[in-house]
């Protein structure tokens, strides 16, 4: 820049300046205010801009009144700076602890403890400048938190006075709720505590905490009318509207706001049939939310009610999937697997929306697999017409029938009908055939797949992706030797293997024949024909130079 500055003509001289004068430290600091205010630390801001416009011939820069200007205000302000030191970077680091020294938490009463509570309040302003490594109430909660857990029994006392006093923040509260929980506390002497605590006035964050607590006491079967009072009032307070969080993901969503996580909570306190009206009254409430968390997270959760009125919940189900919202739909899956056995007439509608909607094919596909694997779409109306639609529905096709194919220690037919139907697709189909392959496949059910492997050996899906299959063979050489010659006599090793690509074999062929050829020896006498065939594969691998180089490799593993 100092060399070619007195070359440009005004108009570039002029959009220089203006990068010049934006220049700044990649690592200037700023402090923030508790009002989201950002300031700068003066005693290091511009030190890299000096730095640049002192590298320039001084009749330039003294030409240009801004940078003349500018220099000269930046010099007054270092004027001990050596410029030349200050071209190397420097990067500085510290992390902030407790506002207390570990000696002072050592010996803390709890006077001492209510006292450094009430200093370290809301209200506090950390001082950022001065005392970079001290931080304020945020690590002062958490000592409190590890003091709590250490010793639960000496500070409950201590806890129920603090919730007493208006004037303790509710994040300490929060910290001791959750050191109790971790030290497994009794659950009466929490439940008071419990009480107390969510009857105060407590932000979002705080409330959210509090939600979770209350997997303690589900999990214990000891939730009381006012936790479910709590949570009833929760879903039922009506949400301002700039404070829903509009997520791609509502699920995700429910997870991390306090209305959406009440859903999931309220939901799995139905174990005790007297909570159970205020929880589907509270339900049917806020079927129609207008925050998608909220019905995200019920529907995830909404099978769980089946078990105790499986009409009313198959309603509630009703008004949530009445959308087109497609994330919200995509949370129906897990309960319409249930309602379709009591409810497949009422449902076809939904069952359309999955069809209709690609973006609803992937995970509901099984949905519409499973009603043709168990007889409910008998006549495969939906099964044929969703299968149309897309790839992502063939592969979701075959997931469902890969998973119930040997469901019932027998091989259901319609599964593995599945698989001979898509056995011309494309390559991105290779993956599920071999996985398929890979964990499916035993020796067990060797014949009754032998049919199925004939037509597989032969395929392109196969020749993307043999490896797991070749393995597979090797693994049954011994018990089928004839059978498995009969299948590589099927397949092609023409085809040079990329090692970069998922599922190509090694040594695999070769191994596979001499295994087989090792087996069929073993009853010479009657399998002179086999074991001619099997040399001769072999004399064929042999003139193929990827499986020529392979074959010391495969004798080594013999």
């Amino acid at each position: 820049i100092s060399k070619s500055i007195s070359l440009y003509d005004s108009n570039d001289k002029e959009k220089l300046v203006e990068v010049l004068l934006s220049v700044k430290d990649p690592h200037e600091m700023y402090s923030i205010s508790r009002e989201g205010l950002r300031n700068e630390f003066g005693s290091y801001l511009g030190k890299k801009k000096y730095f640049f416009l002192d590298i320039l011939p001084e009749t330039e820069r003294n030409g240009i009144n801004v940078l003349k200007k500018t220099y000269l205000e930046l010099q007054r302000r270092f004027p001990d700076l050596q410029i030349r030191e200050f071209r190397n970077s420097r990067v500085t680091w510290s992390s902030v602890g407790p506002p207390l020294t570990s000696k002072a938490y050592e010996n803390m009463k709890m006077k001492d403890w209510k006292k450094t509570i009430l200093k370290y309040g809301d209200t506090y302003i950390r001082k950022r400048n001065s005392h970079t490594s001290k931080g304020g109430k945020t690590e002062h909660c958490r000592a409190f938190e590890d003091a709590v857990a250490s010793n639960p029994q000496n500070f409950y006392p201590f806890l129920l006075e603090l919730l007493k006093d208006n004037n303790v923040s509710a994040d300490y509260l929060a910290a001791a709720i959750n050191a109790l929980i971790k030290s497994n506390c009794d659950v009466a002497m929490l439940q008071n505590l419990f009480h107390l605590h969510i009857n105060r006035n407590l932000d979002s964050q705080n409330t959210l905490y509090a939600v979770r607590n209350i997997d303690y006491f589900i999990d214990h079967k000891t939730v009381s009318i006012e936790i479910i009072k709590f949570l009833c009032d929760l879903l039922l307070g009506h949400p301002e509207i700039n404070t829903i969080n509009h997520s791609k993901d509502p699920l995700t969503s429910s997870l991390n706001n306090f209305r959406g996580a009440a859903t999931h909570r309220i939901i799995r306190c139905a174990y005790d049939y007297a909570l159970q009206e205020d929880i589907f009254y509270t339900l049917e409430q806020v079927a129609e939310d207008i925050d998608d968390a909220v019905k995200a997270g019920i529907l995830y959760n909404l099978a769980y009610l089946n078990n105790f009125n499986l009409d009313r919940s198959f309603k509630i189900f009703l008004r949530l999937i009445n959308t087109d919202n497609v994330e919200i739909l995509k949370n129906a899956f897990r309960p319409a697997s249930y309602f379709r056995n009591a409810y497949y007439e009422e449902m076809k509608s939904f069952f359309n929306k999955i069809i209709e909607n690609e973006e609803l094919h992937k995970n509901g596909g099984i949905l519409i697999a499973l009603n043709w694997i168990s007889g409910f779409d008998k006549d495969k109306i939906y099964f044929d017409k969703f299968i149309s639609k897309s790839s992502t529905a063939k592969l979701e096709v075959l997931k469902a029938a890969e998973a119930n194919i040997f469901s019932n220690e027998k091989t259901d037919l319609k599964c593995l009908k599945v698989f001979f139907d898509f056995l011309k697709e494309d390559k991105e189909f290779a993956s599920a055939y071999a996985g398929f392959v890979l964990r499916k496949f035993k020796i067990s059910n060797f014949e009754v797949l032998l049919p199925f492997m004939e037509k597989y050996a032969q395929s392109e899906v196969y020749n993307n992706e043999p490896r797991y299959f070749l393995k597979y063979l090797l693994q049954c050489s011994k018990d089928y030797p004839i059978e498995c010659l009969s299948l590589v006599r099927k397949m092609n090793f023409n085809r040079v293997p990329n090692f970069q690509q998922r599922g190509s074999y090694d040594s695999e062929p070769v191994q596979l024949i001499l295994s087989i050829y090792s087996s069929l020896n073993n009853h010479f006498k009657h399998n002179k024909k086999e074991i001619e065939a099997s040399l001769n594969i072999f004399d064929g691998m042999m003139k193929l130079d990827h499986l020529r180089f392979s074959a010391n490799n495969a004798l080594d593993k013999l």
